[in-house]
């Protein structure tokens, strides 16, 4: 048996698809056999060559799979390019019949949009002055609210000022009398000093 699967192994090739898939099975069938058995070396080398022809016939299957997919591939391609064309050219010529002669209707004159853009820019000048008209009628109705305000912080400010003049004069007179009583002694020899009056020569 092991034999008659290595020869067709050899010519696996030039078998057809259902001659494979016999073949399949029958590695399947003897692999299930020998796994029965006691392990011996012999059976194990038997085991490891059916696992090895299994794989083989699984990538012929593979090989023989994405082949026919392929072949039907480029024979829809074929298909495509030969009908396909065709079919397009029928299309048009059926779609050019059914279709009406269009009539070429003459071009009608627009008018100048000149009228148009002296309006749009005359509305357009009359709500920039309702705009400048209110906005200036805002201003009048906050105005007299805002002054009292702005008097108050004057007068505030004045306050201040004064405050911070009094208190420099207050500064200063006080380092003057800090300095004062310092210098007083020497004033006071200034006014007594009296100069000594020169002896006279005895003769």
């Amino acid at each position: 048996m092991y034999d008659q699967i290595k020869t067709q192994l050899d010519t696996i090739a030039e078998l057809s698809d259902e001659q494979v898939a016999e073949l399949q099975s029958d590695v399947v069938s003897q692999f299930e056999l020998v796994e029965g058995e006691d392990p011996t070396p012999e059976t194990v080398d038997a085991m490891t060559s059916l696992a090895d022809s299994l794989d083989m016939i699984r990538g012929e299957l593979s090989r023989r799979e994405s082949l026919a997919a392929e072949l039907a591939a480029k024979a829809a391609e074929a298909v495509a390019r030969v009908k396909g064309q065709a079919d397009d050219a029928g299309e048009e010529m059926a779609m050019t019949e059914d279709q009406p002669m269009e009539e070429e209707t003459p071009m009608e004159e627009t008018p100048a949009p000149e009228a148009e853009v002296e309006v749009e820019a005359e509305e357009e000048d009359k709500e920039d002055e309702d705009e400048a008209m209110k906005a200036s009628a805002e201003i009048l109705r906050t105005l007299p609210s805002l002054l009292p305000k702005a008097q108050s912080k004057q007068k505030l400010l004045q306050k201040r000022l004064q405050k911070l003049q009094l208190q420099r004069k207050l500064q200063n007179l006080q380092l003057q009398k800090r300095l004062l009583p310092k210098h007083q002694p020497i004033r006071k020899t200034v006014q007594n000093y009296q100069p000594k009056k020169p002896k006279k020569p005895q003769t």
